[in-house]
């Protein structure tokens, strides 16, 4: 019980995390979904397929308004590749995988510490 009850605070503490990286990027004027993503980036071990990172979106973010299909993943990720605030490696043919670009990161970073932390 002690663990589940700590999974679903680890859950919490995800999705405040998504949602304040969203709203960080809406007051500089990107979709709120480009922070969301910048920070299933930040908080994850390995690197993410467009795919994966639109059903963690899913998961997490469970709004009837909320843009997390592969399509929305592509546009807000060319965001984050054309500000460099994501790594992008493999090719057409196999694939992409995204992993963050921890240079950039700042407040991300600060916030990926203290979930990790707690």
């Amino acid at each position: 019980m002690i663990i589940a009850r700590g999974n679903n605070m680890i859950s919490e503490l995800r999705k405040k995390y998504l949602k304040l990286l969203g709203e960080i990027y809406v007051e500089y004027g990107f979709p709120e979904i480009v922070g969301w993503i910048d920070g299933i980036i930040a908080i994850e071990s390995k690197p993410l397929t467009q795919s994966e990172i639109s059903k963690k979106l899913s998961n997490i973010i469970n709004r009837d308004d909320a843009f997390t299909s592969v399509s929305s993943v592509n546009r807000a990720i060319k965001y984050l590749e054309a500000y460099g605030a994501i790594r992008k490696k493999g090719n057409r043919k196999i694939g992409y995988k995204y992993s963050s670009n921890e240079e950039t990161l700042f407040i991300g970073g600060f916030l990926q510490n203290f979930i990790i932390m707690h």
